[in-house]
């Protein structure tokens, strides 16, 4: 599969799919991923689109809700892989909404996971990453990564 990658995204892809573990679970992982995906993205004018592009529809969707809404915390793009996460109140459905949103509005959005992380206090991070390429098929767990 001829697949083009930014540094960080060659090591997310393994046969066509996303390898989802740990970056969604570990705290250390995600942070280092949301990193050099920010590296990533400014050492390339598609990926900054990418990430442009999407920013908007999180923050647009997110001001549109007000009451209860999520609030972007991370987000950051390769040529086709974006990571982030959101902080949404638990007993919200604002974050569920946007992810329906996303799928009806005709995003280019071919595999997308999310893992919730409890913070306390009712509010919930939501790490999530996808992608904006069709040859990719799916998203793998792989146990150790």
């Amino acid at each position: 599969m001829m697949y083009r990658k930014c540094g960080i995204e060659q090591t997310l892809v393994d046969l066509g799919a996303l390898r989802a573990v740990p970056i969604l679970s570990d705290d250390d992982a995600f942070s280092k991923s949301m990193e050099d995906f920010l590296t990533d993205e400014l050492e390339s004018a598609d990926a900054m689109d990418l990430a442009n592009a999407y920013r908007d529809i999180f923050e647009s969707f997110g001001n549109e809700q007000r009451e209860g809404a999520f609030k972007l915390q991370n987000f950051s793009c390769g040529h086709s892989i974006c990571l982030g996460s959101v902080h949404a109140e638990s007993s919200n459905d604002t974050w569920k909404n946007f992810l329906g949103y996303l799928d009806s509005d005709g995003s280019a959005i071919h595999v997308f996971t999310e893992n919730p992380v409890p913070l306390g206090d009712d509010i919930v991070e939501h790490r999530f990453f996808f992608s904006t390429d069709p040859r990719l098929i799916g998203a793998v767990f792989w146990p150790n990564g």
